[in-house]
């Protein structure tokens, strides 16, 4: 797991990424019917394909960051994802190899696209084990003002919801 933390000026676009959940279900075919599952208790890796904007500096100091402190991207590194939960969350990252790709229209303005491989998404840690959906089947939008209100009595910024 790398120590190294994405650079303050390579940030993703707001609207320029998604991502995948990883899965945990295993599917056996049968010879006649709907076939078997079962949960396997481990999850596959989260993908999260995100488009950088960069200058021409900001793109030179984004390579100098990838080849020297993440190792050409063989190194984790830390990044801020918006996913599963509202509010950005810290995502330990690996650049997917072979997905990075730069485009340039002007040579002025650069875009970096590629895929990150995360381990878990916030929301698969369990953070609401599985009593969220219950209430909001019930109270529908009528519980945000509550939770958002409970976060603050209790100091928990990341349960806000806009």
């Amino acid at each position: 797991m790398g120590d190294s933390t994405i650079p303050d000026f390579v940030v993703p676009l707001a609207r320029g990424y998604k991502f995948s959940r990883g899965r945990n279900i295993v599917r056996t075919p049968v010879a006649g019917g709907i076939f078997r599952t079962a949960l396997d208790y481990s999850l596959e890796a989260v993908e999260i394909k995100v488009v950088f904007a960069l200058n021409s500096l900001e793109k030179a100091a984004f390579f100098d960051w990838y080849d020297f402190a993440i190792n050409h991207g063989a190194d984790s590194f830390v990044i801020p994802l918006e996913t599963d939960l509202d509010g950005l969350q810290n995502h330990q990252a690996l650049i997917k190899p072979g997905t990075l790709n730069v485009s340039t229209n002007d040579g002025i303005n650069w875009w970096a696209a590629c895929t990150l491989v995360v381990e878990t998404t916030p929301a698969q840690d369990e953070p609401f084990a599985g009593e969220l959906w219950p209430l909001v089947e019930i109270y529908g939008n009528q519980l945000e003002p509550i939770i958002d209100r409970l976060a603050i009595l209790v100091n928990v910024d990341f349960l806000v919801f806009k």
